[in-house]
């Protein structure tokens, strides 16, 4: 259970520096217009799991590989719904696992929002140097990697 405190306390730290500049600057509202983050999020692994015939993915699953609670996900994953960009399904009776799908629609729409969020970032690494992006990534990195020594010492 350590483990997974220690690894959702890392993904949090994560998650605050990466959405700091983008909250500060208020670029969620321009940069996901269709969908927010923590849907297109959900959408990337979809669409990955479909390209890789494996058309279906269940819910803990998806918990688990976000690292968002069971609940998150399922709000998230009923937003997407309301959309029809995904299929929510059970097997069995439910108990059995609930799962989703994504629907093509849910295809078109995530590689429009994945084309456009490259285009965006392309033109920021062209703005700022590559070189100097590749060194932000590193210094990043390196960051998450003090940020989990520093969790593990609080644990000892």
């Amino acid at each position: 259970m350590e483990q997974k405190e220690n690894t959702s306390i890392v993904h949090l730290l994560r998650h605050v520096v990466s959405h700091a500049m983008t909250d500060r600057l208020d670029l969620s509202s321009k940069l996901f217009q269709t969908m927010d983050s923590a849907d297109f999020m959900l959408m990337l692994i979809l669409a990955r799991h479909s390209q890789a015939d494996q058309k279906k993915i269940y819910m803990k699953d998806l918990a688990e590989e976000t690292k968002l609670p069971l609940r998150r996900v399922s709000d998230i994953a009923r937003t997407l719904a309301s959309q029809e960009w995904v299929s929510w399904k059970f097997d069995g009776n439910g108990d059995e696992g609930t799962y989703l799908e994504i629907t093509e629609s849910g295809l078109d729409v995530t590689k429009k929002q994945k084309e456009s969020l490259e285009t965006f970032y392309q033109k920021v690494i062209d703005k700022f140097g590559q070189d100097r992006f590749i060194q932000m990534m590193k210094d990043i990195s390196d960051l998450e990697e003090i940020m989990n020594d520093m969790v593990g010492e609080m644990e000892e």
